[in-house]
């Protein structure tokens, strides 16, 4: 892992997941976004979501992920408890650094109760898996380590304002302490 001082956000292995995360999620929207599109539920274009994926291959992982939990982690109860005004407010805000032409797609979805209840399901799995994958990636980021006395610490003070064990607990996720 790479770590630094600096705003950068550091590069491991769960920025490499987040970003195929991400990839997973623009593919699952783009197939229910066709579906609808085929059934004439929705006038919404799939190839938003074939530009919103272009522009994600570019991403670096570590800046994505830094990114979605920065315009995020404010959200993720509301994610958890699967509130759907989470779509209709925020779901553009927290993709920004992609484009929220492409991501706000959501809105009229959720607005106009087009999406059934299996999309919405998967939809907001998805996201949850994203919420932990993001709690993994600031956990490692923070370096987790033992003092002299056998305390769990961590080495750096990584992303401080982000409470990973409020969030973990949450998500009902376990932090590992090496």
């Amino acid at each position: 892992m790479q770590q630094s001082n600096s705003n950068e956000h550091p590069t491991n292995l769960y920025s490499d997941k987040f970003h195929e995360a991400c990839m997973i999620f623009l593919e699952l929207t783009h197939n229910i976004i066709s579906d609808y599109k085929d059934q004439g539920k929705t006038s919404i274009d799939p190839k938003l979501i074939s530009g919103a994926s272009e522009l994600l291959e570019l991403y670096p992982g570590n800046r994505l992920t830094g990114d979605f939990i920065d315009l995020s982690y404010q959200h993720w109860t509301q994610i958890h408890d699967r509130d759907e005004t989470f779509f209709l407010e925020n779901s553009s805000t927290i993709f920004d650094n992609i484009s929220p032409y492409h991501i706000d797609i959501f809105k009229p979805l959720f607005d106009k109760n087009v999406i059934d209840d299996n999309d919405k399901t998967h939809i907001w799995k998805h996201m949850v898996g994203m919420i932990k994958i993001s709690i993994l990636y600031i956990h490692t980021c923070r370096g987790p380590t033992f003092d002299t006395e056998g305390n769990k610490k961590y080495a750096y003070k990584y992303m401080p304002r982000v409470k990973i064990g409020k969030w973990a607990r949450l998500v009902e996720l376990t932090l590992e302490w090496t």
